[in-house]
């Protein structure tokens, strides 16, 4: 299977993909429990007529039913009270008097209680936390079948159960096993649906605020900053909480069946909502314009998700190569039909080190920057040419004009069979045919053509600007005027201007996706292959040099001009920004951009390490 770098997108028919790792994603989740220090406990009390009512840190216990004793009821006044007074029992602990058992039963009708530290189990191996995956992205072409899912784990979890045999209170307590490898640990599976869901902006951690912050900063040049939601729509690729099924669960042994319920049922459902409030449950965030798109470089309009893995459906399967796939699309086209990828995105080596590639057809960004340049560059070289002549007494006189063309342009770049674009132009003129007399010749005949041609290149490439290699769009015009002087049926005719004018567009791009570039031009003037000496010469009775010279020397003007603006002005109307999708939940930069082999743009995505 090929590396990206060897394909191209527009055999997919997809503008832009971010593809992030499912390992880089599983990789953020397990630096977010390795950071969590938070101990959640929940002491569930039962009526005996199965009303029961949930006690956890800084609830609310005014809502508690009438059918508990007044002393209960009595500590729900005061919030933090009823918890604190179950707390201080020490239940939890392997020491639990039996006189504060049989306390929690009668005064405050405790029947259970679930205390956990959130983070992988203390049971795992080095080896094994490395390779456990907290999630599971199932391979699918369509986003509204797509899922997770999701292996929960904690650090140390425990449960008692207090029940009444004969009289006779017991507290009966379950706990992780604190040795004994991935095999022994309380592992809970629950598959979720995935999609994309509306977000407001003022509700994003701060550092996705800054990106988007940054994309809207354009819109708001010269004037106070605006509503952020009133000019971009964020959608965040979240997991769906409501869409929950358990595909696995442990079996707690020697408590009740009740009591396993509530761990599974209650406490994870506790421990989603802590995930979803900390912003765990979002793998990606696309952003896409109301308004103002036309003064970006490129915008998102329309975008969905595909998950593939290389290896899915062999026996070699392996779910941390599984990529995590945003496309996009711009303007008005509709997203095509889906397709599985058939490269790789990661290497083996970049797994671990690279969090995944950000990848630009080169059909978006080329035709968009070609026809710029056409219409702001090379129209400066969109050139017209006249040519007449005169008899004289003795001999022809020449004239040469060049002007700025009028009219429409109609020529296009147009793709080629390498993958590169070509644009050409081209005017000629001819004078009409002069009858003269040139000693020893009483009668003869002359006219002369003239031809001016432009033809451009542009591919993707690189330069180096103080000692720095950047990937770059070339643009390699080649600049011609060709003239024709016929004297009596003969010619003298040839090039008598000849240059490759190789302007280039070096991408800089910035952690923020922001990008810049390193203009850079070079002219390189080709031998002329007209021959001034012969017919020419001789019908013009010596005067065809300065016509030739006038005519180049003006040509050179516009060339010297054409220079300045393209390093100065070219696409300096344009916002360059590039960071419209934001795959993952965590701050990430870019890196390493260039283009691949089939000429698409692409930067591969690093996370910061927090």
């Amino acid at each position: 299977m090929e590396n990206f770098r060897s394909g191209r997108l527009s055999d997919y028919n997809y503008e832009l993909v971010a593809s992030v790792s499912g390992e880089e994603v599983n990789g953020k989740l397990k630096e977010y429990f390795d950071k969590a220090d938070a101990v959640k406990k929940v002491y569930v009390l039962d009526d005996g007529n199965s009303n029961y009512y949930q006690v956890e840190e800084g609830k609310d216990c005014s809502d508690l039913p009438s059918t508990y004793p007044d002393n209960v009821a009595a500590l729900t006044k005061q919030k933090g009270a009823l918890y604190n007074a179950l707390d201080g029992l020490q239940l939890f602990s392997k020491e639990a008097s039996e006189e504060n058992v049989r306390k929690a039963y009668d005064d405050y009708y405790l029947a259970y209680g679930i205390y956990a530290e959130y983070g992988l189990p203390q049971c795992f191996s080095d080896e094994e936390i490395e390779a456990f995956q907290i999630l599971e992205f199932l391979e699918t072409l369509d986003v509204n079948q797509s899922y997770v899912l999701y292996n929960l784990c904690f650090r140390n979890i425990s449960v008692f159960e207090i029940g009444e045999n004969h009289r006779k209170v017991s507290l009966k307590m379950a706990c992780q096993p604190q040795t004994g490898g991935i095999k022994k640990a309380w592992r809970f599976q629950y598959r979720f649906n995935m999609n994309f869901r509306q977000a407001m902006f003022g509700k994003l951690p701060v550092p996705v605020q800054e990106r988007v912050q940054n994309l809207a900063a354009p819109l708001w040049e010269g004037t106070e900053n605006g509503d952020v939601d009133d000019i971009f729509d964020i959608s965040n690729l979240v997991m769906i909480l409501n869409s929950r099924t358990a595909t696995t669960t442990p079996v707690i042994e020697g408590l009740s069946e009740k009591a396993s319920d509530f761990v599974t049922g209650v406490f994870v459902h506790h421990f989603f909502d802590k995930l979803e409030r900390d912003e765990q449950t979002v793998f990606g965030r696309v952003i896409t314009p109301k308004t103002g798109e036309e003064k970006y470089l490129f915008t998102p309009k329309k975008f969905t998700l595909t998950v593939d893995n290389p290896t899915f459906g062999t026996p070699s399967y392996d779910s941390a190569q599984t990529m995590l796939n945003y496309i996009v699309m711009c303007g008005d086209k509709n997203i095509p039909p889906l397709k599985k990828f058939s490269w790789r995105w990661l290497e083996a080596s970049e797994r671990g080190k690279l969090g995944g590639v950000m990848e630009i057809n080169r059909d978006l960004l080329f035709a968009r920057v070609c026809e710029q340049f056409k219409r702001e560059i090379l129209s400066r070289l969109r050139l017209e040419v006249n040519a007449w002549m005169e008899k004289q007494t003795v001999g022809f006189t020449y004239w040469l004009g060049i002007q700025s063309a009028s009219g429409y342009d109609a020529a296009q770049f147009l793709l080629q069979p390498d993958g590169s674009y070509q644009y050409c132009y081209s005017h000629e003129k001819s004078s009409e045919t002069v009858y003269g007399w040139i000693p020893p010749i009483f009668a003869a005949s002359g006219s002369l053509a003239a031809k001016y041609s432009v033809a451009c290149n542009a591919r993707g490439g690189e330069i180096t600007v103080d000692n720095v290699k950047y990937p770059a769009l070339i643009f390699d015009a080649r600049v011609v005027g060709w003239l024709d002087v016929v004297y009596d049926g003969g010619h003298s005719k040839g090039t008598i201007y000849d240059a490759d004018l190789i302007f280039s567009l070096g991408i800089a791009l910035d952690d923020y996706g922001n990008i810049s570039f390193k203009k850079t031009f070079e002219l390189k003037e080709n031998k002329t292959t007209m021959d001034k000496s012969g017919w020419a010469e001789f019908a013009s009775v010596g005067g065809i040099d300065s016509t030739v010279d006038g005519f180049t020397n003006y040509l050179k003007k516009w060339i010297g001009e054409f220079n300045g603006f393209a390093k100065s002005g070219f696409l300096n109307n344009f916002y360059t920004k590039m960071c419209w999708v934001m795959p993952g939940n965590s701050t990430f930069t870019y890196r390493d951009e260039g283009f691949t082999k089939g000429h698409d743009f692409y930067a591969m995505i690093k996370y910061v390490q927090e």
